[in-house]
């Protein structure tokens, strides 16, 4: 259901719902923005894509509050940390996404 439109989730569908529940889950409305944005670059449908978006915000809602009740780190400073840490691949992590200086330089 998308919207309140009897709408079946498809192929693809199923991978950007997942993606859109795990990152409004760690990430919150911020990275579930970011994720929403890079998607619409890639698939035609803004409709399917935005209501996607809204339904994993409701599915995902009591996991994202026992998150902000239990994470010691939110998600920017563990992929900060992570790039500081220079666990691997971080290294070509895309700071300007973060908003904060990058802790390589």
């Amino acid at each position: 259901m998308i919207k309140g439109d009897p709408y079946a989730i498809v192929g693809q569908d199923h991978l950007i719902r997942n993606a859109h529940i795990c990152a409004f889950t760690l990430g919150n409305e911020r990275w579930l923005k970011i994720l929403t944005d890079s998607w619409l670059q890639k698939v035609a449908s803004k409709y399917v894509v935005e209501g996607i978006a809204e339904d994993a915000r409701n599915v995902a809602q009591s996991e994202r509050e026992w998150v902000e009740k239990n994470a010691k780190f939110t998600l920017d400073e563990v992929l900060i940390r992570a790039r500081k840490d220079k666990v691997a691949d971080m290294e070509r992590w895309p700071t300007d996404i973060l908003g904060l200086d990058d802790p390589l330089k």
